[in-house]
């Protein structure tokens, strides 16, 4: 390997200089066994390439940062980058093999691996891969987000390793869409028999033949795919051991071609004690604002809290609820927190003018400072949504709510 250093990333550091460098230890090896797979693309084409029969040189390069503390702290000290180039690795493809390196989410590959990757039939793999939040209406050109989910189908406990999982988009059998840009993450599992962890996935809704066009509107299909290296006792890959590849799907899309949500749709709002009036009667204002009408309704003879969604826009939403809470104001702030109702992970697609209604109660709501005492107070509903694969809070009411003498 050759390395060059640079200090903070401002400026290489000469050899001479780094000679001249006072140190009171010496440097200590620390080898890096890194595993390189992926497809090649033709630096002409940006297409997956097609390698001729013959001999190649193949260079790995990589960039490590690293810092230093003074002997004894625990403050980190300047940060250094190292950037490394491999020795040339001599490659032979052998005559008769020179197809393109293609997988199953390549560019125009049939969905045909996918099924079989997602089948525990024909894929004996101890991991699963599942759908926990999947969304059945998107904007075309518009990012597509979805959580998955990975389980343990074996016997045993599996230690494996991870990234983000690839996601594509299929039309009549074909994939035509995606993966998209996927960030080089390492995410390490330990999972026992039987449990599961989440893991966040997406892809921009463009063409996967130029990476620029969005898709047309229209129906597809997602598919995921995720690979898994076993990892040993010690953290590191086991030797003799073969990744495992898992496929989850298909999920039904419609792609349309105005943006559902974009920047229409609110942020994250936590309702909690002390939250102000003013606050939650902005976010109900911008709630109004949205694709998504809500109304609250309460009924205090029962402490029952209902929040009506209506999609008043023109083309389909799909929610996924999270969760709705209930506070009580006294005109300024929330001094009372009503219960909170969770949702499973259970998509609900709204046509436009169509309306679905979450409920939840805040019968005895506990006080912020102590019970609460007899009187009238606001009541506000903060609805937790995913709308389109964006995470937003809805905010409805005030709806007057009279507490009897406790």
């Amino acid at each position: 390997m050759r390395w060059s250093p640079c200090s903070n990333g401002s400026y290489d550091m000469s050899l001479e200089e780094a000679r001249s460098v006072a140190v009171d230890m010496q440097p200590q090896p620390f080898p890096l066994d890194v595993d390189l797979a992926g497809t090649f693309v033709s630096c002409e084409t940006g297409e997956d390439a097609v390698l001729d029969a013959g001999t190649y040189e193949l260079v790995a390069t990589s960039t490590i940062r690293f810092g230093l503390a003074a002997r004894g702290s625990d403050v980190p000290g300047d940060s250094y980058d190292a950037r490394s180039t491999s020795e040339p690795l001599q490659v032979v493809v052998p005559a008769g093999s020179s197809t393109p390196l293609a997988g199953p989410t390549t560019c125009g590959a049939t969905d045909d691996e996918l099924r079989d990757l997602a089948d525990p039939q024909t894929n004996p793999a101890p991991l699963l891969l599942s759908a926990r939040s999947v969304p059945r209406t998107a904007a075309s050109g518009k990012n597509l987000s979805l959580q998955l989910a990975v389980t343990n189908d074996g016997p045993a406990h599996i230690d494996a390793r991870t990234g983000y999982p690839e996601v594509v988009l299929v039309r009549e059998g074909v994939v035509v869409g995606g993966p998209g840009p996927i960030e080089a993450i390492g995410i390490d599992l330990s999972l026992d028999p039987g449990a599961s962890t989440p893991l966040d996935a997406g892809t921009l809704l463009l063409s996967c033949t130029d990476d620029t066009t969005p898709l047309e509107p229209g129906d597809y299909e997602i598919w995921a795919l995720s690979t898994f290296t076993p990892l040993g006792p010690d953290g590191a890959r086991e030797t003799d051991a073969d990744d495992w590849s898992a496929a989850a799907g298909p999920w039904p899309l419609q792609v349309t071609g105005d943006a559902v949500v974009d920047d229409q749709m609110p942020g994250l709002l936590e309702m909690t004690c002390g939250t102000s009036a003013d606050e939650l009667a902005q976010w109900a204002a911008i709630t109004q604002e949205s694709p998504l009408a809500v109304e609250a309704t309460a009924a205090p003879a029962d402490g029952a809290l209902s929040v009506t969604v209506t999609n008043s826009g023109d083309v389909p939403v799909t929610l996924l609820p999270d969760h709705l809470s209930a506070g009580l104001s006294d005109g300024e702030q929330v001094v009372g927190m009503g219960l909170t109702a969770m949702y499973d992970a259970t998509t609900t697609t709204l046509q436009p003018g169509e309306s679905t209604t979450f409920s939840t109660t805040y019968s005895d709501p506990e006080g912020c400072d102590g019970p609460l005492s007899t009187g009238t107070y606001d009541t506000w509903a903060a609805l937790g949504v995913t709308v389109d694969g964006t995470p937003s809070t809805l905010v409805a009411g005030p709806v007057p709510v009279e507490l009897a003498t406790p």
